[in-house]
């Protein structure tokens, strides 16, 4: 399992800021660790499974999020490997869900 700790900064407080000019922050995420992001949205099509093939290669078992994108159904994974996820929804339905993965190198 991954884990990464990020950090809000505001990058116009990096550089000398006189007192006469009024600049709205530009607020940028740091990490601690390099991330490998992926997000995607799948259909369930009628159905109560579906399983996502990841675009990336990773080395380990990355973490993996899902969240429904309507509130009639929930989502559970069921099972997740270096190659893909399966999703489950509680019922069968023709809303999509959203996948967040995310590895630490």
């Amino acid at each position: 399992m991954g884990k990464a700790t990020l950090v809000r900064k505001d990058m116009n407080r990096l550089a000398k800021v006189y007192p006469f000019v009024i600049r709205t922050p530009r607020f940028e995420y740091v990490s601690d660790s390099n991330l490998v992001i992926e997000s995607a949205v799948v259909e369930f099509n009628g159905g109560d499974t579906v399983t996502y093939m990841f675009k990336n290669l990773y080395s380990t078992v990355p973490t993996v999020v899902a969240t429904s994108l309507n509130d009639s159904f929930n989502v559970s994974i069921i099972s997740v490997t270096k190659t893909d996820v399966t999703v489950k929804a509680s019922s069968a339905t023709p809303y999509s869900a959203s996948i967040v993965v995310l590895e630490t190198l």
